[in-house]
Formats: C-alpha cells, sequence, structure tokens
C-alpha cells in the first residue's frame, strides 16, 4: 500500500481496515477471471470505501475495465481452455474453446489450442496403453511368482504416468502378491 506522503506516518490505515481492502480487491479480481465484472466493481467501490486511494485499487479496476472488453473475455476464455488442457480436463476445454469461438469465430488461437488439445488426448492415450501392457506384464510376473519382475514392471508403469487410477489397484494387487510372497517363506 503506498501513502501519499511517504513521511506522514500517521495517514497509514488501520492494519485490519487495509487488509480488509485487499481481500476485497482479490475477490474483485477472481470475480473478474469469472467474468462477474459488475459484481468485482462492486467489491473495488467497498474496497475504495475501506481505504480511498489506494493505488492497488485503481490498479485492479483498470485490469477488471481490460478484461471486460471483448478482447479481454476472449483472453479469459482461451486461458482457461489451457488450464483446462494442462489439467485433462478436456470436455471443460471444449467448452471454453467453445464460448472464446461465439467472441472471434476465426481466431487462429482456437485452432492451435484445439490441435493442442488433440496432441495431450492422443500423449494421454499413448501414456494409457504403455501403463495397461506393463500392469498386464506385472499381473503375468505376480502369476509365475516372480516378484522382483512385478516390481519392475509396476515401477515403469509407474513412472510413466504416475497418477494413473489404474495404479491404485495394482498397488493393492503388488501388495498381496509380497504378502503371499513373505507367507511361502515362512
Amino acid at each position: 500500500m503506498q501513502r501519499t506522503d511517504p513521511s506522514d506516518l500517521d495517514s497509514t490505515p488501520d492494519e485490519a481496515v487495509s487488509d480488509r481492502a485487499f481481500h476485497l480487491i482479490g475477490q474483485a479480481r477472481r470475480l473478474a477471471d469469472r467474468g462477474k465484472f459488475d459484481e468485482a466493481n462492486a467489491k473495488l467501490a467497498e474496497a475504495d470505501k475501506a481505504v480511498p486511494g489506494l493505488s492497488e485499487t485503481a490498479e485492479a479496476r483498470r485490469k477488471i475495465a481490460e478484461l471486460a472488453t471483448p478482447e479481454g473475455r476472449f483472453a479469459i476464455q482461451l486461458s482457461r481452455a489451457r488450464t483446462a488442457i494442462g489439467n485433462d480436463d478436456y470436455a471443460a476445454a471444449e467448452k471454453e474453446l467453445a464460448e472464446a469461438a461465439k467472441l472471434k469465430p476465426e481466431a487462429p488461437e482456437i485452432a492451435v489450442l484445439r490441435q493442442e488439445m488433440q496432441t495431450a488426448q492422443q500423449k494421454g492415450a499413448k501414456r494409457s496403453g504403455q501403463v495397461a501392457e506393463l500392469l498386464a506384464a506385472m499381473r503375468e510376473s505376480i502369476a509365475r511368482k516372480d516378484i522382483a519382475g512385478a516390481d519392475r514392471a509396476f515401477n515403469e508403469a509407474s513412472r510413466i504416468d504416475i497418477l494413473d487410477p489404474t495404479l491404485d489397484q495394482a498397488r493393492v494387487e503388488l501388495a498381496q502378491a509380497h504378502d503371499a510372497a513373505r507367507d511361502r517363506k515362512n
């Protein structure tokens, strides 16, 4: 927060009041990111009431005004689509791209993001296929009572995609195989 006169220490607003103003500014930015510009401006008005003349409020107001333009809304949609693609949420990405296309139907960025999404989907499918093959090899090793081979296959599958949901069940199967092997030794 900036004071108009840095030597006037008495002009510093109460810390709780300034915290509230910054909280309101953060809320305004989040609302604007969701396209709720009227609500965002209302939060900025509250921040202005709490701490008048705050430079951060003015900066947020300027950024929100930019986002409220068609170009700004288009940029928001593209950003959301990129985030969805990065999270492997292709349905959400397609929804955001469709919204962006309503704003700028011929924008080349939309085609680029659709291509990125397709590439990501193909890579995901390839990873899933590799994980499935390795987990099949793990199960075959368990059937042969080759626990070391099962461990190797599971570890390799984990390195390919640690978040693959099929690894959860495979982890249980491998633990059971370890328990059975330990029981056979005893």
